[in-house]
C-alpha cells in the first residue's frame, strides 16, 4: 500500500482510508504478503474488475466523442505531443511506468 500511495502522490493515511472504502464496497481485496507480513497486497475483486471495465469503456467513449469533433489534422496535432510526452515519461520511469532495458 505504501508503494501505491507514493505512486499516486497520496499520504499513506489517505490512501489507506480510500482502500478500506473500496474494500467495503467489495471492489478490492487486501491480503498479507507471504514474503513480508508487514506488506499488504491489494487486488481487484471480480466486481472491481467489472467496475474498471466500465470506467475504461466510459473513457474510450468520451475520447471518441472528443476526437470525433476534430479534423484529422487537429487530431494529429494533439496526438503527436501526447505520444512524445508518454515516451519521455516512460524513459524517465515516471508515474509507475518502467522502461524495459
Amino acid at each position: 500500500m505504501q508503494q501505491a500511495a507514493e505512486e499516486l502522490g497520496l499520504d499513506i493515511t489517505t490512501f489507506s482510508r480510500q482502500a478500506k472504502s473500496l474494500e467495503g464496497k467489495e471492489l478490492i481485496v487486501g491480503r498479507v504478503s507471504p514474503d513480508n507480513r508487514r506488506v499488504s497486497l491489494l487486488g481487484l475483486t471480480p466486481a472491481g474488475e467489472k467496475f474498471m471495465g466500465r470506467i475504461d469503456l466510459y473513457m474510450v467513449k468520451r475520447i471518441e466523442e472528443i476526437f470525433s469533433s476534430m479534423t484529422a489534422y487537429e487530431r494529429e496535432i494533439l496526438v503527436r505531443p501526447v505520444a512524445l510526452l508518454n515516451g519521455a515519461l516512460t524513459k524517465a520511469g515516471c508515474c509507475g511506468v518502467q522502461q524495459n532495458n
